[in-house]
């Protein structure tokens, strides 16, 4: 196996207002507005945006968390257990959720920007957390490299859009 192929580990979970999940209908439709997962506190202030776009858009807010696992590990033996993410990506949804559903995808992959380019769909609509630094962070260098590669997005600091990325 090519080591830099992205596996998709855990298929699409929807974490339902209920707060059982139920596997993602192959047939739904509707827009889908992504949340990269960053850290807890930004993914929230991120989803939280997410969820109130959404809902007037009639869309699906889809959770997108990737792991990264260094070259040295296989995917069947990550060095930090999916199950770890996995219980990060349900708080977050618990903590944002205000009845709406939400859909949780988690892959493990060997670089984050090759995952999320191999997966999301052209020009789909991002939404994610950081904090903004002079230099440029590591989820602004992103965010930017995902607007380069065709997709808007929507980067929130502190719970408000800072700045969005887009084609004029």
């Amino acid at each position: 196996m090519n080591r830099r192929n992205q596996d998709a580990i855990h298929g699409p979970v929807v974490w339902a207002p209920s707060g059982v999940p139920r596997p993602l209908s192959t047939g739904d439709q509707r827009l889908q507005v992504y949340v990269i997962f960053t850290t807890f506190k930004e993914t929230t202030a991120a989803l939280k945006t997410a969820l109130h776009l959404a809902r007037d858009l009639n869309a699906l807010t889809v959770l997108l968390v990737t792991q990264v696992v260094p070259a040295q590990f296989s995917y069947s033996s990550p060095p930090v257990p999916l199950s770890f993410n996995e219980r990060r990506a349900h708080a977050v949804v618990m903590n944002c959720s205000m009845g709406e559903e939400v859909a949780i995808r988690l892959y493990l992959c060997g670089d984050k920007h090759e995952c999320l380019c191999s997966i999301l769909k052209p020009h789909s609509l991002l939404v994610m957390g950081g904090k903004k630094h002079w230099w440029g962070g590591r989820e602004q260098n992103l965010g930017k490299a995902l607007r380069a590669a065709g997709h808007e997005v929507i980067f929130i600091e502190g719970g408000r859009a800072i700045q969005t990325w887009r084609k004029f």
